[in-house]
């Protein structure tokens, strides 16, 4: 139980005030995935537009490297985005990249650099596998199921809804604004049980289809880390509209809801003092891939594939 030993003999990162000037450049790793066939991976557009819409740039964190690989790019990064899908988070080179960027998290965080992780829906479950090391989701139907959150009690005080206007509270909680396409759910029984309460705060539920109550969205109790359930990025940008995805949600308080978290995620990332060298910005950038059209063939519009 790794992050069980971190967290109780570090002191909490939010009990220092953050004071320093607002990076304007924030750089945004986004974790690729596995895609099928060999050696070849992806990531959808819509995480990178998604990171672009609020002010920041992509640089693709590639799997299957070695370890100087991740300490190099790392330290140049100002948050990481662990993006939906549907790959192993135990096993899977998306798995073991993804322990190596939340170990460095940790360990950056405690050292008092501001480094915030956010995760959507395959990266919820990542985040809340690696803080015990044990995968306790349980099977669940909520695909193509949009729905408004029910905010728990930590909610109000949280980093991410406190202080939310009426307007946009208004959309999250009454409107079917966010889009669900996952078959595992984190209950609050295991949530509970297995000791994650230690790690994280629940700040929303929802019901499955068949009633099964989970967890929606969370935050670390002392690390800028984020997770949700559900998939914002969906509804600006992702246009399918097929039997199994049709009911992706793009009113127009989806779309506050949608900008509302990337803005968020993007405002931590301005907190980070990392900084990117122009030269290995242009080396590494997402700008070095073309995204292909794939709205025909699949459920994302546009997918950038890489050669692993």
């Amino acid at each position: 139980m790794r992050f069980l030993i971190l967290v109780l003999t570090v002191p909490a990162v939010y009990c220092v005030e953050w004071t320093r000037v607002p990076n304007d450049w924030p750089v945004i790793g986004v974790l690729i995935q596995e895609f099928g066939p060999p050696n070849i991976s992806y990531i959808p557009s819509s995480y990178v537009k998604f990171v672009e819409a609020a002010g920041a740039r992509v640089v693709p964190i590639h799997i299957n490297r070695d370890g100087a690989y991740y300490q190099k790019i790392l330290p140049q990064l100002n948050g990481v985005l662990f993006p939906g899908g549907s790959v192993g988070i135990e096993n899977s080179g998306y798995a073991i990249a993804g322990r190596v960027i939340f170990e460095y998290a940790l360990r950056a965080n405690q050292r008092g650099e501001y480094f915030p992780l956010w995760g959507t829906c395959n990266g919820f479950e990542m985040l809340s596998f690696l803080a015990i090391d044990e995968n306790v989701l349980t099977p669940c139907n909520a695909m193509n199921d949009p729905r408004p959150l029910k905010l728990t009690p930590y909610a109000k005080t949280s980093r991410l809804f406190g202080g939310l206007e009426s307007d946009l509270l208004s959309h999250l909680t009454k409107e079917n604004t966010t889009a669900n396409f996952h078959e595992y759910c984190l209950t609050m029984t295991n949530f509970t049980k297995y000791g994650i309460s230690q790690y994280y705060d629940p700040l929303s539920t929802n019901h499955d289809i068949d009633g099964l109550e989970y967890i929606s969205s969370m935050e670390a109790k002392h690390y800028p880390f984020y997770a949700v359930q559900f998939h914002p990025e969906k509804n600006v940008f992702e246009w399918v509209n097929r039997e199994g995805h049709s009911n992706i949600p793009h009113t127009e308080g989806a779309i506050e809801v949608a900008q509302f978290f990337a803005r968020f995620f993007i405002d931590e990332a301005r907190k980070s003092n990392h900084r990117m060298p122009s030269d290995i910005f242009e080396r590494e950038s997402i700008y070095n891939f073309q995204a292909e059209y794939t709205g025909h063939k699949s459920v994302f519009m546009q997918t950038y594939f890489f050669n692993e």
